[in-house]
């Protein structure tokens, strides 16, 4: 909040001033620490499950499952069941020729004088034709030349999907623990304001009966009158900035617009004070948690797999193959029967086509080029991670400086006060320097209070930055 509107929550009638900082200590103790209020804890366990970004990266894992499992299909030798059935046209005479027989005679050589005859030559014409075949295929080459590097591309997509994933669920979880604390200064900052309010408004009765005895002049009424205004203006910008903020929350959470939300923190209580360590060692923290970074080193690899797939292309492939027929006329039978027979084949086919080795150079330079890119794109995220470490450090070591000075000035404060009081009321000081004692310990528990949720966003942040769970 600015001093000047600080300031405000000083104005308050001097015969009142132990009982407004008694109600202000009451509300402020009925605000926070709310039993089955909201916690910190809580927003960040539900921020994942309403955020839209996760649920499209929890879709793109299952889309990347699928394909490892597409992957390893490859693997099974391809089967495939036929049939077929075709009716032959007319092909008019089967009459082949005429030849010469010995009707009677056994087979072999004709003893003298036996009789001949001659036959006409004939086949069968089966005009319905049925198949049934059966047919194994087997990419031997395949199995040592691609498939091991497709399956792989594809367990190293899901891979770094899954970092996405995890990636997703940590920025949402990190941005929902700061809309939360958000939420939370902007609510107090709301019981602030209206206490400034309050008191402005009892100033201004008592500055009005000073007038009537003669203690003030009237441009002091008229001065604080001028103060009601500016408190009146803080109680609706607090109040618009609240809304907005509990807008957000309720927005991240995914529940209905009607949710009222109380503070289940406490944010006087303070936060858990920073391990030390090197900067060597956050750095090293970092890259080796950030689920960002684990996921380009995963997709670069996918890639590089998927380069030496496409070579496969430069080499000849070798396919084994095995049919079974079922056929009525047999194809192998000769003449041709109407029934139904089995054959068989099986054999080896090599096939190189030289045409294709263009093209797979092509996507294998695509491939390797993509991994170069993501290789960048990681470097260039190490560098960001260095710099959101070194922020964050700095930004929660401030945090904590601010810790201990707006302790310091709150005892400090108090202090005064309390002497400012007592020489109040010995005759040794004025109402105005009572109230401005007042003013600067208010002042004073405020700045300490927002200097405690400042400690726990550079916390939140802070955690992000090193890859550290965030629902603790």
């Amino acid at each position: 909040m600015k001093p000047n509107c600080l300031l405000l929550v000083g104005l308050v009638a001097l015969p009142s001033v132990a009982q407004a900082e008694s109600s202000f200590e009451h509300d402020l103790a009925r605000e926070v620490a709310v039993p089955g209020g909201l916690t910190a804890r809580q927003v960040t366990s539900r921020a994942s499950s309403a955020s839209h970004t996760v649920s499209a990266r929890r879709a793109e894992v299952e889309a990347a499952a699928a394909g490892v499992d597409r992957a390893l299909s490859a693997y099974l030798p391809r089967v495939t069941l036929s049939g077929r059935y075709a009716r032959l046209s007319d092909p008019g005479t089967s009459e082949a020729s005429n030849i010469v027989v010995a009707p009677g005679s056994p087979a072999g050589p004709l003893p003298p004088g036996a009789p001949l005859v001659n036959a006409p030559l004939s086949f069968p014409v089966l005009r319905n034709q049925w198949s049934f075949q059966a047919s194994l295929g087997v990419p031997l080459s395949d199995y040592v030349t691609r498939f091991g590097d497709l399956h792989t591309g594809a367990r190293l997509g899901r891979e770094a999907s899954e970092h996405g994933l995890a990636a997703s669920e940590r920025a949402a979880r990190a941005e929902a623990a700061i809309a939360y604390f958000t939420w939370v200064r902007a609510r107090l900052s709301v019981l602030v304001a209206g206490r400034a309010l309050d008191q402005a408004r009892a100033h201004l009765a008592d500055a009005k009966v000073a007038e009537e005895v003669g203690s003030v002049s009237h441009a002091d009424v008229w001065r604080v009158k001028s103060q009601v205004a500016r408190a009146e203006l803080l109680v609706a910008s607090t109040k618009s900035l609240s809304r907005v903020a509990e807008e957000q929350l309720r927005l991240l959470l995914g529940d209905p617009p009607d949710t009222r939300y109380r503070i289940g923190d406490d944010p006087r209580a303070l936060p858990v004070p920073i391990a030390s360590a090197s900067k060597a060692a956050l750095f090293g923290r970092a890259l080796a948690r950030r689920p960002e970074l684990a996921g380009l080193r995963a997709a670069a690899t996918a890639k590089r797999s998927a380069a030496r797939a496409e070579r496969a292309a430069y080499l000849p492939r070798i396919d084994g193959f095995a049919n079974y027929y079922y056929q009525n006329p047999s194809s192998r039978a000769f003449p041709q029967r109407d029934r139904f027979q089995s054959s068989w084949d099986a054999g080896l086919v090599a096939t190189w086509v030289v045409s294709d080795i263009p093209g797979a150079r092509a996507a294998a330079q695509g491939e390797e080029a993509s991994a170069r890119a993501l290789d960048a794109e990681r470097a260039a995220l190490e560098d960001r991670v260095r710099l959101e470490v070194t922020r964050a450090r700095q930004d929660a070591l401030a945090a904590d400086a601010a810790l201990a000075t707006t302790a310091e000035g709150l005892a400090a404060a108090e202090e005064a006060h309390r002497a400012r009081r007592a020489a109040f009321q010995s005759g040794k000081a004025t109402s105005t320097e009572l109230l401005d004692a007042y003013t600067d310990l208010t002042r004073a528990r405020f700045e300490s209070l927002g200097a405690r949720i400042d400690a726990r966003i550079a916390r939140v942040r802070l955690a992000f930055a090193l890859g550290d769970d965030l629902d603790r």
